[in-house]
């Protein structure tokens, strides 16, 4: 599962001031030093309000183009990657999703919302889980993400989120059960005017269940994530990603490789 992404401003402001910078190490050129101060004055002052307009315009750009990245993708199912970047967009976003790995394959759709201030962010998902043995079976997810305070996070371009979920399979007498929790870090960053680049790492703890009639058998596992979304246009996006660490020893339940994710989004509002 995916949630994916976006709260405050950006930092662009810095590349405003590239050129001013540069300049200040070349004369000033006779044109320039023929204009009357009064002129001059007016000048800076018009190039200044014309500075913090650019970077309100390029903030409102990023924060529109981000807030499409894919939220709900991979909503915590089994056989599909725990994929959590550390943005929320808010809005709703509905996804179809497609995992693999040791053998296992899962298909699902999943649907995420955040509310305005993108701090919270909450997904489930509904689809198929087939094992490497055995045959396919309906398959569920769900899973909650918050932003946490970030001392990089004042520029918008790094944040941090702590999530947990529950995702979970059955068959006639066969049950199984997984539920991580753990913390997102992730970095964005715009792709011209209309695209968004979010990368993203979630180490997380699993523990997972299965339960044959009266018997069950569980594992625990460290495991991590890591991924990429990108906003193709304003509403659409792709993400992709793969989850590996811990594996399942012999007759425990659990991922005994690395599993791969792929998944494209559709921003409601």
């Amino acid at each position: 599962m995916h949630e994916s992404i976006v709260r405050h401003g950006t930092g662009f402001a810095h590349e405003s001031r590239v050129p001013l910078l540069a300049s200040l190490s070349r004369p000033m050129s006779p044109a320039i030093s023929m204009i009357p101060a009064h002129r001059s004055a007016a000048l800076r002052a018009s190039k200044t309000h014309t500075g913090r307009v650019a970077r309100i315009a390029a903030t409102v750009l990023f924060v529109g183009v981000a807030g499409v990245l894919p939220a709900p993708l991979l909503a915590q199912l089994p056989g599909l990657p725990v994929l959590q970047n550390a943005f929320a967009a808010p809005g709703i976003a509905l996804a179809g999703n497609v995992g693999s790995g040791g053998g296992d394959l899962a298909f699902a759709g999943a649907a995420g919302w955040a509310p305005g201030g993108g701090r919270l962010q909450l997904s489930i998902g509904a689809g198929s889980f087939t094992p490497d043995s055995g045959s396919a079976s309906g398959a569920y997810g769900g899973r909650a993400s918050i932003a946490l305070p970030f001392l990089f996070a004042r520029d918008g371009a790094f944040g941090l989120a702590a999530f947990g979920g529950v995702g979970g399979a059955t068959r006639k007498d066969v049950s199984l059960t997984t539920l991580p929790i753990g913390v997102a870090i992730g970095y964005r960053r715009a792709l011209g005017t209309t695209r968004t680049l979010s990368l993203y790492g979630a180490p997380f703890y699993s523990r997972t269940s299965l339960t044959v009639r009266d018997s069950t058998a569980t594992s625990n596992l460290v495991r991590f994530s890591a991924g990429a979304d990108v906003a193709l246009l304003r509403s659409v996006g792709v993400s992709v990603g793969l989850e590996s660490g811990g594996k399942a020893k012999d007759g425990k339940p659990g991922p005994r490789g690395t599993l791969v994710g792929f998944g494209v989004s559709y921003k409601l509002r």
